[in-house]
């Protein structure tokens, strides 16, 4: 569904921010974002999770996604969902 967002992709990985944070993230915010999302170490799905609620607080809601073979798992916190279409 189209609407508002903060949406960060790089290849399999994809993390969805609701549109009603109080605060768009910065500048700061988004790159640390970026470096989490992208990074390919263990434990970088958690990491990225856990930076997004000390952010943004305890009620953010925001979906992330990992499609790699690898992986293939997804986080999800608020009423954000994640589902699957066609097998994508």
């Amino acid at each position: 569904m189209p609407g508002d967002g903060t949406l960060l992709g790089a290849g399999d990985r994809w993390l969805l921010l609701d549109a009603r944070l109080d605060d768009e993230p910065g500048a700061e915010l988004a790159d640390r974002l970026w470096s989490l999302v992208t990074a390919t170490t263990p434990g970088a799905l958690d990491a990225t999770a856990d930076a997004v609620v000390e952010a943004c607080g305890e009620d953010v809601s925001f979906a992330l996604v990992d499609l790699s073979p690898a992986h293939g798992t997804s986080v999800t916190r608020g009423t954000a969902v994640v589902a699957e279409s066609d097998g994508a």
